[in-house]
């Protein structure tokens, strides 16, 4: 029997926020305001993140890491998404989703869309800045 969330995951912004079937399904493809993920032969290059899709976190930052326990962490700073939006772009992720994938070479290498393991709605809330309470 395997628990957790062994492996590696990749991780996305979706347009939209799971909807009341709760389906990760509904939540449609990747933030990408720009539209650089339609170029035939997109793929994300950390190099130059400012040619990725806004919501393609995993191919920015890296996958996620699972481990037996059920976690998955990591910490960085996106300058390619806000909270809100920015400079009239349609890159705000409140009122979005974050979806995790599975992460299978098979999918990546016949472009198969890897399949959709767990998702969640971003959602306005408060935070915790410099041990300060702040309004989002």
């Amino acid at each position: 029997m395997t628990c957790g969330l062994n492996g590696t995951f990749s991780y996305h912004v979706h347009e939209f926020a799971i909807n009341s079937t709760g389906s990760c399904e509904s939540t449609g493809g990747h933030l990408d305001p720009l539209g650089v993920g339609k170029v035939p032969g997109y793929v994300c290059n950390p190099i130059t993140p400012k040619k990725c899709e806004a919501g393609d976190l995993s191919g920015k930052h890296g996958l996620l890491q699972g481990t037996s326990y059920g976690y998955l962490t990591t910490k960085y700073t996106d300058e390619f998404i806000s909270l809100r939006g920015t400079n009239n772009l349609d890159n705000g992720i409140i009122g979005r989703s974050i979806v995790i994938h599975s992460h299978h070479s098979h999918h990546i290498a016949h472009g198969v869309p890897a399949p959709r393991i767990a998702c969640v709605n971003i959602i306005k809330g408060k935070c915790w800045e410099r041990n300060l309470l702040c309004n989002v």
